[in-house]
């Protein structure tokens, strides 16, 4: 017999459909691919948001103040944020030296206030009202007259230092410390970043603090995106410039002394927020408009949008070295 053959419109519909069924299942497993990736994606900047979290502290006083309980005005003593600092280590043999660093200008509130003891709270103590927990209390000298806060060597760079003597920490902070390890940001890890690039400034802005601390008694650490806008050329020598990079995030007052991290890979410090802009416009820097070596003018920002300031992670590292060869030197006299 001879062979049957097929509808040639039959065929090609056959043809076709399986086709179809074959991209749509490859568009089917790419989606699903997507999906995935992207859901990582969102993991690892959730989880490298928790990190960050990790490594910031408020640096603050203890202030009298009232709270409305049933109707009437109670008396309490409650924790209150000056600025922001970064929690950082380094060790030396079986030493740790817990450091935190911070702006220049918010140790120089304690100096100039004549305080002589800082609270460092940190942000795991975000939850809890700061009411009932004050944080570590560490004084600005020890029992032997040593210092507890230490200042870049060049007064023009706006880092300070404050140490925690492993002497000060409380029971709460010591339980903590057990269940959650070491959370202190190992200072190797840091970088320059390019102009363009996205950072998180990462601290305790007043704006926020004095509302929570009004209707709720807590001190919330948050995170906000920049943009780096402006760093030094390599063969710049100007010396009021060199030290700083410049990104678009309108930081306030409470961010001062807080990290700015990038996230590529891996967390990095880029530098500490040290500044930003006035009401008025201008950017400043500990106070003081910077000025434009080229123009003579200072720096003025557009709109509310803000420019916030941040001292570089390198001149990080030098400020770490510095405390770390005081230290250390401190550790060598006491052994002979």
């Amino acid at each position: 017999m001879p062979e049957k053959k097929q509808n040639p419109i039959l065929q090609f519909k056959k043809t076709t459909m399986k086709q179809c069924f074959f991209y749509a299942t490859l568009l089917f497993f790419f989606l699903a691919l997507f999906k995935v990736g992207t859901y990582a994606q969102a993991n690892n900047m959730e989880e490298a948001f928790l990190r960050m979290k990790r490594y910031v502290v408020g640096i603050g006083v203890i202030v009298n103040d009232t709270i409305n309980v049933n109707g009437r005005k109670v008396p309490v003593r409650k924790f209150q944020a000056i600025g922001s600092g970064f929690l950082t280590y380094s060790k030396y043999k079986t030493t740790t030296i817990n450091n935190i660093i911070t702006a220049a200008h918010v140790a120089k509130y304690f100096v100039d206030n004549n305080i002589d003891t800082v609270y460092i709270r940190p942000s795991w103590a975000d939850t809890i009202k700061t009411t009932e927990y004050f944080g570590v209390r560490v004084p600005r000298f020890n029992s032997d007259k040593t210092p507890n806060i230490f200042f870049y060597p060049d007064k023009s760079v706006d880092l300070a230092s404050i140490l925690i003597p492993a002497m000060y920490f409380d029971t709460l902070f010591l339980r903590k410390a057990e269940q959650i390890g070491n959370v202190l940001f190992p200072y190797t890890n840091m970088t320059s970043p390019y102009i363009g690039d996205q950072v998180w400034i990462v601290g305790y802005p007043g704006h926020i603090q004095s509302e929570f601390q009004s209707k709720f008694l807590y001190n919330i650490s948050t995170f906000k995106p920049g943009y780096i806008i402006w760093k030094p050329a390599q063969n710049m020598t100007n010396p009021d410039l060199n030290t700083i990079t410049l990104v678009e995030s309108n930081a306030t007052y409470g961010n001062s002394g807080g990290p700015v991290f990038s996230f590529k890979d891996y967390l990095e410090l880029v530098g500490i927020l040290v500044g930003g802009y006035e009401d008025t416009g201008s950017v400043y820097l500990d106070n003081k408009p910077i000025i434009d070596s080229i123009t003579k003018k200072p720096f003025i920002t557009k709109s509310r949008a803000g420019v916030s300031i941040i001292v570089k992670a390198e001149y990080v590292k030098k400020m770490i070295d510095h405390v770390n060869s005081f230290i250390l030197k401190q550790i060598e006299g006491t052994k002979k």
